[in-house]
């Protein structure tokens, strides 16, 4: 790698060079992955820099392809996906990836579409969508061209698995987005079939598959998952959050009876002494009687609540 004030993008530049010298350049791979980093923040520059003066850009984006493979073998799928969009030539990682390393790039291209601006959001939603799509991923690329919204795409995936099981499974999807009907290519009542022909061949789907996509028998499916949770019967708090298998002593009543009888009792004493006395009772003594009195009063509502009153003991202090 080279840094110069007077040459920028030295590295890019003698890179170039090199391939044009020899018919058979050397991967750049075998530089390292610092030289493949290094390299790449130079293609951006020189590529917005090409584009500006319209010079020719297709030795930065074959270069930039053979980056992009080396970035992929090596984990890097971000650094890929990040350096083909600054050359604007995103579309063409599906044909670098694999089985290994396409539902992460994947992954990153959905997450990115959030923070892209028209067309690049789309761009990366379609290129997602082909690379799920060849690799038989039906579902996540039924979503996206939901996402999309383009009728060519959806009766393309609807009807491209040869197994009923995926296909019941894509009508679900379909049903859950009120996509119409005749983007799978059936005709409604109130349709004809060279209405239905401009999104795709007209089809004729079982009446089970009909069923799905129309949500007929939608009621039906909610009680069986219901039943499946065991939710179909409404339950009470103490089933939810199985109080029964607590483990706590019962609640003895004539032990509460005896407690709280004491405990008004006590309060009526305490009440008339400090009534007829008052004058022979210490400031001190009082707040005692006052907070022993308030402390047994608590724990008795919280053991009446929790149900343990029987395992405490009371003392009852008044002099």
């Amino acid at each position: 790698m080279t840094y110069s004030d007077t040459q920028p993008r030295g590295t890019l530049t003698y890179r170039l060079l090199s391939q044009e010298a020899t018919k058979t350049p050397t991967d750049p791979g075998l530089w390292g992955h610092e030289y493949i980093r290094h390299l790449s923040a130079e293609l951006g520059a020189e590529y917005a820099l090409r584009v500006d003066k319209s010079e020719d850009i297709s030795s930065l984006r074959s270069l930039a392809l053979e980056c992009a493979t080396f970035l992929l073998h090596h984990n890097a799928e971000a650094d890929a996906v990040d350096l083909l969009e600054e050359l604007e030539c995103v579309g063409k990682i599906g044909d670098l990836v694999d089985d290994d390393t396409y539902a992460r790039v994947c992954l990153y291209m959905v997450s990115c579409v959030p923070l892209l601006a028209p067309p690049d959001d789309v761009a990366f939603l379609r290129t997602a969508h082909t690379i799920l799509s060849d690799h038989k991923k039906y579902p996540e690329a039924m979503a996206l061209a939901i996402r999309l919204g383009d009728p060519q795409l959806i009766y393309s995936d609807f009807h491209k698995p040869a197994n009923p099981l995926m296909r019941k499974q894509l009508a679900f999807l379909l049903a859950r987005a009120q996509i119409p009907l005749r983007w799978v290519g059936v005709a409604s009542e109130d349709e004809t079939e060279e209405m239905t022909a401009e999104y795709g061949s007209p089809v004729e789907l079982e009446q089970d598959m009909l069923d799905i996509l129309n949500n007929t028998n939608l009621l039906e499916h909610f009680k069986a998952f219901g039943k499946e949770l065991s939710v179909e019967e409404p339950k009470s708090l103490e089933d939810i959050y199985k109080t029964h298998l607590e483990n706590t002593r019962e609640l003895h009543l004539p032990c509460v009876y005896r407690l709280s009888d004491r405990l008004i009792r006590s309060c009526q004493v305490l009440a008339r002494r400090m009534w007829t006395q008052r004058e022979l009772i210490w400031p001190e003594r009082l707040s005692m009687h006052l907070s022993t009195l308030a402390s047994e009063m608590t724990s008795l509502w919280l053991g009446l609540k929790t149900g343990a009153v029987g395992s405490t003991r009371t003392r009852i202090m008044v002099c």
